[in-house]
């Protein structure tokens, strides 16, 4: 993630650019923003949790909280900063990335022997993100408040990162090389999580103390001791006992000393040598495909310093005549110009200079406000559910995904492993739900959910956009932002060298002027009625596309508040919401219609007497300014579960029941003789895994020690579980659209993958053999049984039974030995007899 190639350059120049700082219980408190996604990723790969069951929620959430606890206890703050909606420059990224890390994984693992695809080399390098980590990461998180802050941005994560760092002086954790080019008077630097080691603490023998308590002179020394960390941990993980935590620090005015630039040209360099908003084919423009990425950067940084610092006075007096000195966009032209390796026409070079200045202002901060990023959704007749959902969002109960919905008119449901030959889980388990998810939401902002019909992306144009990024790969780094100056009044360890004259000369933005520019484009579109997240086209110039507005200053961000607006004039047109979803071995977008809420609830079944929908109609009241018990009654009428035995349930568990009685009843609608019909005893497994869970039995807490590995992972049991996880994500986002998140609470981290897995296994070998595996049913267990099954006797697979095959078998048997020994017939050599007696 970031700018192509920057980590590894950064890395060899270790010694140079980053300076080592160590943290104690006696260190002064030191606040440090988090990269909420790079955390997710990398605790992923060095926790020693396995993946390939569907994830271990639970035990990830302790994982997130002893690390967590471990800085705390070395006087670090730790802030969390999580990704807002994701930009459209950014999808053709998302598509190569997803395809890359979830779709190619899979597809291979299916490909594989069973034996083979089980050994710790394979898992290792062909792992797949679990779909409910970010739930479990946010509620674990959640729970260490408020020691712990969250922050869930507008959009981009990195810019607010840097911008939270500037305005507390933090450090930022991560990653991520765009930490490296993004810029901010107070920030204190950027630490990569894989240069987080800890020091553990020296335990002394008891023996050995004894013999230095009796004897004065001479000290018994001792081996430091402590608990050993599993392999690739990269220490990471905190041990037992420690005493320091070690890291590495580095900061943008360092590089861009060692670069010889200003730092306020960072971001622009990073847009030249490439990053998720740079397609490959601009690339290909730039540099010769053998070139390597430190080269890249390098020739970058020396074009850029000599179009800012020509070498006569003559020269310089020409430059400024002919498009300025400080335009921004002259600037870019002329490096783009000495960069190609051929001579660009006027379109080509249009083209390019387009695509960098996209690049560049992609990251852009705009101004923190209380509605967050619901502010550009105003004016809305219905204000008050804008309200509610920016405290939603703030308060981490708004899912990033829904947040694509209302921006990009998009929707990326999360991907894992999951049988390839079959129609993807998020699409045949998902997809109604999601419907009602884009009803509910459109129910309350008018016009906002979806994109009017012909604005959809085009599945050619996703396509080619998809190969190019994908060829286009070649860092698993992120990107650049823009945002502030740097003056020679900074001072500190990390204030560059103010000698060179070409830092002199520029002390100021130099891309203010095209920012600047772009921002009242951006105010006069809004002025004249155009929406603020409609869909620019593509063909037109980025220029036209609203982007956040840019600042000069860092401290404190500010931007131009969106100017109160006469109410647009809706239109009624329908409106598409573009979902991507694997089909084969792909990532392929399909359109889906916004429908009414009320066209769902007319063709649904007849709701229960205990709905107080029964007797309230839905408009003029959006859904979510109602009370919450008729909100509860949408959510279970929509997944066909307004049962008395599902509202009895404790509401903790009403997540698990529905999502599970979800997967029963439509596996059910794929056909009556479909093999991924559910028994009642797999629904059994699953809800008496979860049981363990909760009680604290699971076999991966710190209660009970690890089991003894599964060397077996059956295909039925994977696709079981892809269905189910399928099934709560979509459950969850329906849930926090109806904003009842505390009466439906997420049940995330009640899934434990393994004893799922575990307990399906049992079946496979003894069908007629107890769940619980000698420990005495819960009676809770059968309250959450009668709940999921009710109504749906018919919806179940028939059971197998070990025994009943048995039998069968055996009686073919003794009848054809009684076949055999029947009177006139020979026991042996049977066939030749016959044959025998044919020719008689």
């Amino acid at each position: 993630m970031g700018v192509r190639g920057l980590t590894k350059y950064a890395k060899d120049n270790r010694r140079s650019l980053s300076k080592p700082v160590q943290f104690t219980a006696q260190s002064e408190p030191q606040p440090i923003v988090v990269d909420g996604w790079s955390f997710i990723y990398y605790l992923l790969d060095h926790g020693g949790l396995p993946w390939v069951y569907g994830g271990e929620y639970e035990a990830y959430a302790q994982l997130v909280q002893t690390v967590v606890k471990a800085w705390l206890k070395v006087n670090l703050k730790p802030h969390f900063v999580f990704d807002g909606a994701s930009s459209f420059l950014k999808q053709p990224e998302i598509i190569a990335r997803r395809t890359s890390s979830i779709i190619t994984p899979g597809n291979l693992f299916f490909r594989t022997s069973p034996t083979s695809r089980t050994t710790p080399r394979f898992l290792a390098e062909n792992r797949i993100k679990p779909p409910l980590l970010y739930s479990a990461t946010v509620s674990a998180l959640l729970d260490l408040q408020p020691d712990v802050r969250c922050t869930f941005a507008e959009r981009e994560g990195d810019p607010y990162c840097v911008a939270l760092a500037a305005l507390e002086g933090a450090l930022v954790a991560s990653l991520d090389s765009d930490f490296l080019v993004l810029s901010a008077y107070g920030y204190a630097g950027y630490v990569p999580l894989d240069e987080m080691v800890w020091t553990e603490s020296p335990e002394e023998d008891p023996a050995a103390a004894q013999a230095n308590g009796d004897d004065g002179e001479w000290v018994v020394a001792t081996k430091r001791s402590g608990r050993s960390r599993g392999p690739g941990n990269g220490g990471f993980i905190p041990p037992d006992s420690f005493d320091t935590l070690s890291v590495s620090v580095y900061h943008p005015d360092v590089l861009a000393n060692h670069l010889r630039l200003s730092p306020g040209f960072l971001p622009l360099l990073g847009a030249l040598v490439g990053n998720d908003y740079t397609p490959a084919k601009l690339s290909w423009l730039f540099f010769e495909r053998s070139t390597q990425p430190a080269q890249r950067i390098l020739r970058c940084a020396s074009v850029l310093r000599e179009a800012m610092a020509p070498t006569s006075l003559k020269r310089r007096k020409k430059v400024k005549e002919a498009d300025g000195e400080r335009d921004a966009m002259g600037l870019i032209n002329r490096v783009v110009s000495e960069l190609s390796l051929r001579t660009l026409d006027a379109r080509d070079q249009e083209e390019a200079v387009e695509k960098v200045v996209n690049a560049v202002l992609e990251y852009a901060v705009p101004d923190p406000s209380p509605l967050g990023p619901f502010a550009y959704l105003l004016p809305q007749p219905n204000e008050h559910v804008v309200e509610a959902y920016a405290q939603a969002y703030a308060a981490g109960k708004l899912s990033p995904q829904i947040m694509d919905i209302l921006f990009t008119g998009s929707m990326w449901p999360t991907l894992g492993l999951e049988d390839p030959d079959l129609e993807s889980c998020p699409r045949s388990i998902g997809s109604e739900i999601r419907q009602w998810m884009y009803a509910v939401l459109a129910d309350g902002l008018v016009d906002c959910v979806g994109l009017p019909e012909g604005d959809e992306a085009d599945e050619g144009t996703v396509s080619e956009l998809e190969g190019s990024s994908r060829s286009g790969v070649e860092d698993e780094d992120e990107l650049v932002d823009v945002v502030e100056e740097h003056t020679d009044d900074d001072e500190g360890e990390f204030a560059p060298t103010t000698g060179d004259s070409i830092q002199e000369d520029l002390t100021e933005d130099p891309l203010a002027g095209l920012k600047t520019a772009l921002e009242k484009l951006r105010l006069q579109d809004a002025a004249l009625g155009a929406s603020p997240f409609a869909l620019v086209d593509e063909s037109q110039s980025d220029a036209a596309q609203p982007s956040p507005p840019v600042q000069e200053q860092i401290t404190p961000i500010r931007s131009p508040t969106p100017p109160a607006l006469p109410l647009p004039v809706r239109k009624a047109s329908p409106r598409y919401v573009t979902e991507y979803v694997r089909r084969g071995t792909r990532l392929a977008p399909s359109s889906v219609l916004v429908v009414p809420l009320s066209s769902l609830m007319d063709d649904s079944e007849p709701v229960s007497p205990t709905s107080s929908t029964s007797t309230e109609p839905l408009a003029p009241i959006p859904i979510q300014l109602r009370a919450p018990e008729a909100r509860l009654d949408i959510f279970l009428i929509a997944l066909e579960s307004d049962t008395q035995s599902v509202r009895d349930v404790h509401p903790s568990w009403i997540m698990m029941v529905t999502a599970l009685r979800w997967v029963v009843r439509t596996t059910f609608a794929f056909g009556r003789d479909a093999v991924h019909r559910w028994m009642q005893s797999e629904a059994r497994a699953l809800i008496r895994s979860c049981v363990e869970v909760t009680l604290g039995d699971h076999p991966l807490t710190e209660e009970a020690p690890a089991p003894a590995p599964i060397t077996e992972v059956s295909t039925r049991a994977v696709q079981l579980t892809a269905q189910v996880l399928a099934s709560l994500e979509a459950c969850e986002h329906l849930a926090q659209v109806l904003l009842i998140t505390d009466r439906v609470p997420a049940c995330a981290r009640k899934f434990s993958g393994r004893a799922f897995h575990a307990a399906l296994l049992r079946l496979e070998a003894e069908p007629d053999a107890a769940l619980s595996n000698g420990v005495e049913e819960p009676e809770f267990v059968e309250e959450l049984m009668r709940a999921v099954g009710e109504g749906l006797d018919e919806c179940w697979r028939e059971e197998k039974s070990k025994s009943g095959k048995k039998a069968k078998r055996k009686a073919k048997r003794e009848q054809a030995r009684l076949a055999q020994t029947a009177p006139g017939k020979k026991t042996a050599f049977g066939m030749y007899s016959a044959l025998a007696e044919m020719g008689a």
